[in-house]
């Protein structure tokens, strides 16, 4: 008998392998599944996200300008209050071609030197599109200012020119 004989393995001798196992194959059918729709959802995404194609907030799309502006009364009182009476005419443009923008809340801030003096709010609308809405908006009143000083000398500057 040869050394090397019992080393030698024949093709009938060895095993055949193993089928693989239900559990295996099942395994790897979740595995396929679970990336079909993953696959998908990301499908499904791309296409509403083609379809809404999101365009930002009407504050972020709208132009808005000043038509006219009427300053009948502006002072400083003795005692550190600022009157004022001023009217503003403002335009909103709607640039958008397909969608209207629903104005649920506007609010106009008046401010000088830094000091807040005055608000109004607008009416809530609903604007079509490619449409331009006027708006009239009025500040009429009395405020009372934190820093007394520095709003008298910008006062005093703006009055002086």
């Amino acid at each position: 008998m040869d050394l090397f004989s019992r080393s030698r393995v024949h093709p009938e001798e060895l095993a055949a392998p193993a089928p693989p196992s239900k559990r295996e194959d099942t395994c790897f059918a979740l595995q396929l599944c679970a990336i079909f729709l993953f696959f998908m959802c990301f499908l499904t995404l791309c296409v509403s996200l083609a379809i809404l194609e999101p365009r930002g907030s009407p504050a972020e799309v709208a132009d808005v300008g000043v038509g006219a502006a009427s300053l009948s009364t502006f002072g400083l009182t003795d005692d550190g209050a600022l009157l004022y009476d001023l009217s503003l005419n403002l335009t909103v443009r709607n640039p958008d071609a397909e969608r209207a923008f629903l104005y649920d809340n506007i609010v106009v801030v008046g401010f000088y030197a830094g000091e807040v003096f005055g608000s109004d709010a607008v009416p809530m609308f609903l604007q079509p599109a490619q449409n331009t809405t006027a708006l009239v908006t009025a500040f009429r009143g009395r405020a009372p200012l934190v820093e007394v000083s520095r709003v008298a000398d910008q006062y005093g500057r703006d009055v002086g020119e």
